[in-house]
């Protein structure tokens, strides 16, 4: 006996150990459910004896009944039975359920079946007339037997927790992966994070069962799932969540959703409540919660009370309550707090301050994930938080590394080529070529921006897009670089497309009345490349993105530092090349590429084959004319849509309209010249109605009808700018990529044609004080002049006619001879005295007063301008 004693001295100090630990809370515990269970059984029994065995109420009740006026409930029997039925699946099915959580519970440890056994006993005692112990016996001994059980259950339930640490079997299937998922691949419009480990074609199962360990062996309760943005988090939060079903329960819970900072505690933990609650039966478990999180969100205004951030005492009771009740969870509470990057400063404040407070709470795990990078800005935004703040709250961090490149390029390059086969997509001249241009451009540039799934789908949602408006239309390899800068270097594409002048081939020209000269010209391109500069030295990638400007745009490369790009060997381009190639930096093409970009730019293929249908029905040059002046009218002037409009008429001149709409097409485009605005060359309104005419040339060169529709627009031109530019291209044949059989074409018949319309326009007939100057233009004045010297004493004279006596006319004819906006390299009097004498304009100067009449300020400012240039100053008013 002597030798058993320190057996039985060591379960004595052990069952104190265990009273001490938790056994007098639970004893606490189970005599309130005794005290309660007896209480409602009491009640219980009272209610029953009122119902069936009252000798006044029962009566009283039957006598009301019989009193109501209706026929009596046999009159609604089946009725009564359906709703019995229907009622009685409903709380069958929820009971069930209820039952079964309840009954989960109670296994656990947490609820107990005390009450319910007692309220039982207490029935069966006061219903036995009289009450005797032989009648109660099997429930007390049931009842003793439950409360033994629960001791001992609540014991050996707490050494089980603490032993039990090992990784479960998760739902991760062992082959998950096809080799064909790749070719399967399919970018998301919107952008959602896969559920399915079958579409998994990264390999995410390291991470998720790395996240199971430190949620089931070492119990952590915080940690941080780091990753750039778009590298995965979602996808791998969700996958861990169809990974862990039936072996722990999941809370997902998107951190930018709660509608305030104040409520996002309270959210959070209520959620908790509820996903537990779907499992077991908790009582008054979000009622804990809710207070709890009102607790630990209230308690500190700000993170500089940390240390303190546990409740006073008066609530320490609370929060051991829900701390004992969530510990006694038989599996693991894990929960996923995504979009952690997206929250305000603010918000992230509070969240650190519940994920510190709630990192006490045993059997919880907490998953954060965000990008890092992205956090740090926002905690360091308001400067009251060190740059090295973050890791107090997130000891444990699992990265996310982002995908291969080269996997991710292998699924770009084989979704483009598959979706240029399959709609016809323009490759340029060689589809092989294309391919290997593809992937330098891969390597060298678009592997630096597109390092996730995300961004390459969303690169080619961009692309689908827009080619299906233009691909056939444009350069597909030349769209694929732009549509990457606008949709990853917004504020660069905006200024590479309005700088057509700068990136593309061709001489800057003369646009309405504007020359530039070589100087302003260089300064103007340094003044662009220097900002380009600074948009791209804010991007992501800058490196990436020269390297596309660079293969795009060979004048990029030669306003650049380096001034030399290995694309020149790679892809060599000239004007003559990217013209056949439809090139982005052929002038012709350039601003198709940024049609598709705004859709109210386009001018579409429904307005265009009702517009073209109607053509095709007109029976007359001015049916034509009306056709085609409603349809710009309906398109606000300076508007690009009206360049879309035009470009598309003129593309289908050749295959959709009928031979009059051509002929009356060029007629009508030429009469309405002054409608259009004159950008630069082969790129504004102007341009693409003058490529109309050459069109409908075209059509027709393999007869004398070309060179009559040419001569045909030449004298219906309302605009000198438009007929000369109609000269200008048909003289000089290799700037002409229009009309390219000249066959049947005579220049020298249409510059004659072309005098004929100057004469007619400012001949010696002509009352020139009534003339429209604005629809004038310099250059064709010039080439007027330069024809004979009887035609250059007729030019004079019409500007010695226009101007008369007025001093208003005067500064108008200045503004023309002389106008605003040049940076003229050489001494401009000798090109305005080709037009008429410097020194008869410096006479009318100095003589002319313009009694009564009143100029403006643009009409005055080109009077001070001419005096300037008496005096030598013609460099922006500076003596050169």
């Amino acid at each position: 006996m002597l030798a058993s004693l320190p057996s039985i001295s060591a379960h004595f100090r052990s069952l104190v150990a265990w009273w001490a630990s938790s056994g007098s809370r639970v004893a606490a515990a189970q005599w309130r459910r005794l005290v309660a269970g007896c209480a409602f059984g009491c009640l219980a029994a009272i209610s029953i004896h009122l119902i069936w065995l009252d000798s006044v109420f029962v009566p009283m009740i039957r006598r009301k009944w019989a009193a109501v006026p209706f026929d009596g409930v046999a009159a609604y029997g089946l009725e009564f039975r359906a709703l019995c039925m229907v009622l009685g699946t409903a709380i069958g099915v929820w009971a069930v359920g209820a039952g079964w959580r309840y009954m989960r519970a109670w296994w656990a440890g947490i609820v107990s079946l005390t009450t319910i056994l007692a309220a039982l006993l207490t029935i069966r005692l006061v219903r036995t007339a009289p009450p005797t112990v032989t009648s109660a016996f099997p429930l007390a001994l049931l009842l003793t037997a439950l409360i033994a059980f629960e001791l001992w259950r609540s014991q050996s339930t707490t050494a089980r927790k603490r032993s039990a640490r090992s990784l479960p079997p998760l739902n991760i299937p062992t082959q998950y992966r096809d080799a064909s998922l790749e070719a399967q691949w399919q970018a998301s419009s919107s952008d959602d994070p896969i559920h399915e480990w079958d579409n998994d074609i990264i390999g995410r199962t390291s991470v998720v069962e790395l996240l199971a360990e430190h949620i089931f062996v070492q119990r952590t309760p915080i940690i941080a799932l780091l990753g750039g943005l778009g590298d995965g988090k979602s996808s791998v939060l969700r996958l861990l969540r169809r990974s862990l079903e039936r072996r722990a329960i999941v809370v997902s819970f998107s951190a930018w959703l709660p509608g305030s900072d104040q409520t996002l505690a309270v959210d959070l933990f209520r959620d908790i409540a509820t996903e537990c609650k779907h499992t077991f039966y908790i009582p008054q478990l979000k009622k804990r919660a809710t207070a709890y999180a009102r607790t630990i969100s209230g308690s500190v205004s700000y993170l500089t009370g940390l240390k303190e951030i546990l409740p006073a005492q008066s609530q320490q009771q609370e929060i051991e309550e829900l701390r004992d009740t969530l510990a006694r969870v038989p599996l693991p509470i894990v929960v996923l707090l995504d979009e952690v990057d997206r929250m305000q400063r603010d918000e992230l404040l509070i969240l650190l301050k519940v994920l510190r407070g709630a990192s006490s709470i045993p059997n919880v795990t907490f998953i954060c994930a965000f990008s890092e990078e992205e956090i740090r800005k926002q905690l360091s935004s308001g400067g009251t938080l060190s740059y090295s703040y973050l890791e107090n709250f997130f000891p444990v961090s699992v990265n996310l590394a982002p995908p291969d490149p080269d996997m991710i390029g292998r699924l770009f390059q084989d979704r483009v080529k598959r979706s240029a086969s399959n709609n016809n997509w323009f490759l340029g001249t060689d589809e092989k070529k294309f391919g290997e241009l593809l992937k330098h451009m891969w390597q060298g540039s678009l592997s630096d921006i597109c390092t996730n799934l995300r961004k390459t789908g969303l690169l080619l949602n961009d692309l689908s897009a827009s080619a299906r408006i233009i691909g056939g239309e444009v350069n597909i390899l030349d769209l694929i670089g732009i549509e990457t800068i606008r949709r990853f270097a917004p504020t660069a594409y905006q200024l590479v497309r309005r700088s057509p002048n700068v990136l593309t081939y061709g001489d800057d020209s003369w646009a309405k009345g504007r020359y530039v000269s070589d100087k302003r010209k260089e300064k103007e391109h340094l003044e662009f490349f220097i900002k380009l500069e600074g948009e791209l030295a804010q991007s992501a990638a800058p490196q990436a993105f020269r390297e596309i400007l660079s293969l795009l745009f060979p004048r990029f490369v030669e306003g650049s530092k380096e001034g030399f790009s290995t694309h020149s060997m790679v892809r060599p381009t000239n004007e003559d090349i990217a013209e056949q190639e439809k090139r982005i930096c052929s002038s012709d093409y350039f601003s198709i590429y940024f049609r598709a970009a705004v859709s109210e730019d386009m001018f579409s293929e429904a307005e265009l084959s009702r517009t073209v249908a109607r053509l095709n029905q007109a029976n007359s040059e001015t049916a034509c004319e009306q056709i085609f002046k409603g349809v710009l009218e309906e398109i606000p002037k300076h508007h690009s849509k009206r360049t879309d409009c035009l470009w598309k008429l003129g593309r289908s001149v050749q295959a959709r309209l009928n031979d009059g709409a051509v002929e009356w097409m060029a007629y009508v485009v030429a009469s309405r010249a002054t409608d259009y605005t004159y950008d630069l060359e082969n790129i504004g309104e102007a341009s693409r109605a003058v490529n109309i005419v050459f069109e409908s040339a075209q059509r027709f060169s393999q007869s004398f009808r070309a060179q009559e529709i040419l001569v045909g627009a030449m004298k219906r031109a309302a605009d000198d700018t438009f007929a000369f530019r109609l000269l200008e291209y048909t003289e000089n044949r290799d700037r002409n990529k229009i009309l390219t059989d000249f066959k049947h074409i005579d220049p020298g018949n249409l510059k004659e044609a072309f005098m004929e319309r100057m004469r007619h326009r400012y001949g010696k007939n002509v009352e020139a004080d009534k003339v429209d100057i604005t629809a004038g233009d310099a250059w064709a004045f010039r080439k007027w002049a330069d024809n004979s010297a009887v035609d250059k004493e007729t030019e004079q004279d019409f500007w010695l006619r226009y101007i008369g006596k007025s001093r208003k006319k005067l500064a108008q004819a200045l503004n023309f001879l002389y106008p605003a906006g040049f940076a003229w390299s050489a001494d401009p009097r000798q090109m305005i005295d080709r037009l008429f004498p410097v020194d008869k304009l410096q006479y009318f100067v100095e003589t002319l007063t313009g009694d009564g009449e009143q100029l403006d300020d643009i009409e005055s400012s080109g009077v001070v301008r001419f005096k300037e240039l008496l005096e030598g100053k013609w460099f922006g008013g500076q003596v050169p």
